[in-house]
This record gives C-alpha cells, sequence and structure tokens, in this order.
C-alpha cells in the first residue's frame, strides 16, 4: 500500500454501529430504556428530571400512539464516535467524577467510585447520545425523525455544563457531513429557554450551519463568548419584557434588529401574529393564553422570530 493511499484511508470515517440500516418497518422514533438515569436516589438532587424520557414514552404507549416492536432502539455512542467531536483528554476528565458532578450539578456524584458513574450516569448520557445521531440519519432518509433524549446544548466539544456532558448536536451534524452525500448544510432550531451556548462555540467559525437559538438572556449560561457569531440575529424590543397582547408593537412602532453585528433595519410588527400564539405555547399557562390574549414571554419570540424570517 502507497503512502498516499494510507493517508486517503486515514480520512475516512471511523466504523461505527450507529449508522445501520434499519427495517422500514420502524418508525424513525429513537429511544432506549437506559436513558433514564435512576441510582440510589441520586437523581432527585437535581431539579431536572432525569427519568423524564421514560414516562414520555410510557404515556405514548398507554395512548397506544407507539408499541415496543415499533420504535428504534438507540445504540450507545463509543469512543471512537464521541472522537469525532470531543478530543481525547475531555473524555479522560470525565474519569474523575468531580468533573461529573461539576458537569451535573449533583455534588454527591463527586465521591462514588468513577466505574459506578461511568454505568450509571455517563453510560445513560452515551446512549442518548448515540441516539441523537442514529435520528440524524433516519431523518435524512425517512424526511423526519425523532430522538426522545438527547439535545444536550450546553456540551460543546470540550466542555460540559448544565447536565449536558456529550455533545450530542455537534456529533448528529458532523457524522452527516461527514458520510452522507449531498449534506452540506444544517440548521439548530434551539427553542429552550436557556441558551444553547455548546453548539454555538461548536459551530461559530463553520458556515455551512445556520443556528436560529431563542432563549432567556438573564438566566444560565450567560455565555458571552459564544452569543456573537456572525450570522447572529438579535431582536431588541424597545420596552419591558413581553407579557400581553396590549404589550405588542404596533405597525407603527417598528422592532429593531441587528444583523451581522452593524447594520440596523426596522421591522414592523403585525398585530396578528399574536392570534394564534395560545395555539402553539405548550407551556403550563397554555389554558390562560388563547383565551384571556395572554402570552408566554418565553413562546412569543419563537412566534415573532418565525414571522421575521
Amino acid at each position: 500500500m502507497s503512502v498516499e493511499q494510507s493517508r486517503k484511508e486515514d480520512k475516512l470515517p471511523h466504523r461505527t454501529n450507529l449508522y445501520v440500516n434499519l427495517p422500514s418497518t420502524l418508525w424513525p422514533i429513537v429511544y432506549s430504556p437506559d436513558y433514564n438515569i435512576t441510582f440510589l436516589g441520586l437523581e432527585k438532587l437535581h431539579p431536572f428530571d432525569s427519568g423524564k424520557w421514560g414516562k414520555i414514552v410510557n404515556f405514548l404507549k398507554e395512548e397506544m400512539l407507539i408499541k415496543d416492536e415499533t420504535i428504534v432502539r438507540a445504540i450507545e455512542a463509543q469512543e471512537d464516535d464521541l472522537l469525532v467531536v470531543h478530543s481525547k483528554r475531555y473524555l479522560n476528565k470525565l474519569k474523575w467524577s468531580f468533573i461529573v458532578a461539576t458537569i451535573t450539578e449533583i455534588l454527591p456524584v463527586a465521591f462514588l467510585p468513577n466505574f459506578i458513574i461511568q454505568r450509571k450516569v455517563l453510560r445513560p448520557f452515551r446512549t442518548q447520545t448515540g441516539g441523537t445521531i442514529m435520528a440524524g440519519k433516519l431523518a435524512i432518509e425517512r424526511g423526519w425523525a425523532i430522538n426522545v433524549g438527547g439535545g444536550f446544548h450546553h456540551c460543546s466539544s470540550d466542555q460540559g455544563g448544565g447536565f449536558c456532558i456529550y455533545a450530542d448536536i455537534t456529533l448528529a451534524i458532523k457524522f452527516l457531513f461527514e458520510r452522507v452525500e449531498g449534506v452540506s448544510k444544517a440548521m439548530i432550531i434551539d427553542l429552550d429557554a436557556h441558551q444553547g451556548n455548546g453548539h454555538e462555540r461548536d459551530f461559530m467559525d463553520d458556515n455551512r450551519v445556520y443556528i436560529m437559538d431563542v432563549f432567556n438572556r438573564y438566566i444560565y449560561p450567560g455565555d458571552g463568548f459564544a452569543k456573537p457569531p456572525s450570522r447572529q440575529l438579535q431582536l431588541k424590543y424597545p420596552g419591558q419584557a413581553l407579557g400581553t397582547l396590549s404589550h405588542l408593537p404596533r405597525a407603527d412602532n417598528p422592532v429593531h434588529f441587528r444583523e451581522n453585528g452593524n447594520s440596523e433595519k426596522n421591522v414592523h410588527a403585525l398585530r396578528g401574529i399574536a392570534s394564534s400564539a395560545g395555539q402553539i405555547c405548550a407551556c403550563p399557562r397554555r389554558s390562560q393564553c388563547f383565551p384571556t390574549e395572554s402570552i408566554c414571554p418565553i413562546h412569543l419570540p419563537v412566534k415573532w422570530l418565525t414571522v421575521v424570517y
């Protein structure tokens, strides 16, 4: 084998179990019971429900919307899969229980042997990460796909945080770029109330990826470094936080937003955008949103951005 051929082989994607051909009878919904984190009640020490994925699937089963036989079983991401994005140094850091405790924000985890952490905490995260990568491939093949878990948007290639240990979003996109012909661009629509600073850091200088991130800038993580990518579009509302229909600006009161950090444009607000906000709102106040003309302060900007674009 020539040196040139050897170099070409070095550039080929590694062998993975995550990109397998699945029967067409399976729905592109990815899940595994291994997603759920339960160990000595430690999961109750964090406000994040680390068993919610199983609850969602059980609810869907009770409503007879899905069956175990019709959904895709997620496969755990292996080290070679994770190294597509993460550095060896970062993965080695996860062998320290204190580091995992810091990322998951559950301090008692720091006092547990790491082999327990690997099995009871990190394996569920790796399985969810594998599920996201699998869902990416399925979405291209079937036109849509859902991973019941994953979405660890606070984790970047070299840093975890906010209960996010592996950068599954970045991994799913990088896998597609490397392995699926014709996939050359991607868009991340992040509607979580928190800033998705992990994928923002990873794709900050990548023109192939456009990120629409709707979040409350006054809460965690407040990552200023991840905020100003060149393609960021920031909406500025001249007043207090939006809460009711009466606070919506009229057409004669334009909303200013910045594009590429310098030029300003005026976008006239359409009163009609609020008419369906209650229908798309999934917050606990949903019953109030539409009938009382009260808008969820988190979901309104989502509808707003849809109109602007």
